[in-house]
């Protein structure tokens, strides 16, 4: 498990042991993460580690970061998220903290 917290706010991102992604945030019920694919980035089909930063990062992770690992590709490789749909927060929040 994974916490993204911050002042006033908490989510919790897991990962089963068959490598299903899962996010609760502290306005909903724990459902299934589901991340998409970017233009120059593929998320691994079957994760195998998860790590989260609520605290906003420069670099477009103003909501917080989600990093998720496993094999594509043949590769092992650690793709970076932005947090921001599960925290509800972004760069343009006045609260930023940096």
């Amino acid at each position: 498990a994974a916490l993204l917290a911050r002042e006033g706010y908490y989510g919790l991102v897991t990962l089963s042991a068959s490598g299903v992604l899962n996010a609760r945030s502290q306005a909903s019920d724990s459902q299934r993460l589901l991340v998409n694919n970017g233009l120059s980035v593929i998320v691994p089909d079957e994760p195998i580690a998860v790590a989260a930063l609520g605290k906003p990062l420069a670099g477009g992770y103003g909501g917080g970061l989600i990093v998720v690992a496993g094999n594509v590709g043949g590769e092992n490789k650690a793709v970076f998220i932005a947090a921001d749909g599960l925290t509800g927060l972004s760069t343009n929040d006045e609260d930023r903290v940096d």
